[in-house]
């Protein structure tokens, strides 16, 4: 930056106005603010080391009018300016920066060993969520695996169903040929005890005819 400012003043010349603002009284305890470009002039205010300026103005005799930072305005000589804060304040601000950054290198430490908590908490809830995303599937596998038998033990069951109606009906028509078969077997009995009965009349009657006709013939003799 003061290189680019002494380019500056060669180019532009020492009476041109300017708009600097960053100007700064030079390392000496104090210096004087004039009402004028001279020490004929009165002093306004005097100006302690490190004082931030406004360079209005530039005088060819070395002086600069110049506006302080409570708005108040005078002349002072150019060579107790200079366009950088004066070491102490440097060092001071350079001290202040680095305090910053220490303080953010401690806030993003911390943040840093949270971002490390909170990374390793998701990496087990994403762990967490894999395995019962593996469990929930096993799961699905399974109900999947007990519908197929459960739509197999259905088939097997209608046909089950269906064999039972069968055999009910096969057993119906062996109870009914059954008690046909009893009925007639019942009807044959008795068929044969009346013949048997009939047949034993029949032959008691012959028997005792011929057993009469037996006497008459003893008894003709």
């Amino acid at each position: 930056m003061p290189f680019v400012f002494l380019c500056w003043l060669l180019i532009l010349g020492p009476s041109i106005a300017s708009a600097e603002t960053s100007a700064y009284v030079t390392d000496r305890f104090e210096i004087t603010l004039r009402g004028g470009p001279g020490t004929e002039h009165r002093i306004l205010k005097m100006l302690p080391t490190g004082t931030a300026l406004t360079v209005l103005e530039r005088s060819d005799d070395g002086y600069a009018r110049v506006r302080t930072a409570d708005g108040k305005e005078g002349w002072v000589l150019q060579r107790y300016l200079q366009p950088e804060p004066v070491a102490r304040d440097r060092l001071a601000e350079l001290e202040r920066r680095a305090q910053e950054l220490e303080t953010r290198t401690a806030r993003l430490g911390q943040e840093n060993e949270t971002l490390k908590s909170e990374n390793a908490r998701l990496r087990e809830a994403l762990e967490e969520a894999r395995r019962a995303r593996g469990e929930a599937e096993a799961r699905w596998q399974r109900i999947r695996e007990a519908s197929r038998n459960v739509l197999a033990l259905q088939d097997e069951n209608e046909t089950l169903k269906t064999e039972l109606v069968s055999l009910r009906r096969e057993l119906l028509t062996l109870r009914q040929e059954s008690a046909a078969m009893r009925d007639a077997r019942q009807r044959d009995w008795f068929l044969s005890g009346a013949l048997v009965l009939a047949v034993g009349i029949v032959g008691g009657l012959l028997i005792t005819r011929l057993a009469g006709r037996r006497r008459s013939s003893w008894s003709d003799l």
